[in-house]
């Protein structure tokens, strides 16, 4: 399960070739985000060209351009490019699960997930062991 993979990854969190990324962590910060990201793969940061490479990396240029930034779009994969990004928003899976799979998701994720990682997946903030 998805569950699984990622307690594989989490486990090892701490190896400097493993880098967790969230989407809220990238809504909330995506500055320091890209910060934290060039320092561990070893990029130095133009601080010339800075802000306009954290302005690409903001939601709505990127859906301003969907037919250039969807993945595959240039290869036809999408019927409509503008549909990969259809909005931004957090937690909305929540909102397509129907109570019971809510249920089932909680008992499962409580059960099979140290509850630092549950609380990573669900909610973003970098890791604790993440540089």
């Amino acid at each position: 399960s998805v569950l699984y993979l990622t307690d594989t990854y989490w486990r090892h969190r701490d190896l400097p070739n493993i880098h967790f990324t969230h989407y809220a962590d990238l809504t909330r910060d995506l500055d320091g985000e890209m910060r934290r990201l060039s320092a561990a793969l070893g990029i130095p940061i133009d601080e010339a060209k800075w802000p306009s490479l954290v302005n690409a990396a903001r939601f709505d240029t990127m859906k301003s351009n969907a037919a250039g930034n969807a993945p595959g779009a240039h290869l036809g994969e999408w019927a409509d490019s503008d549909k990969f990004f259809r909005k931004a928003r957090q937690g909305e899976w929540r909102d397509v699960l129907s109570p019971e799979n809510q249920a089932l998701y909680e008992k499962i994720s409580t059960e099979r997930l140290p509850p630092d990682l549950k609380r990573w997946l669900e909610n973003g903030q970098t890791p604790a062991n993440s540089a």
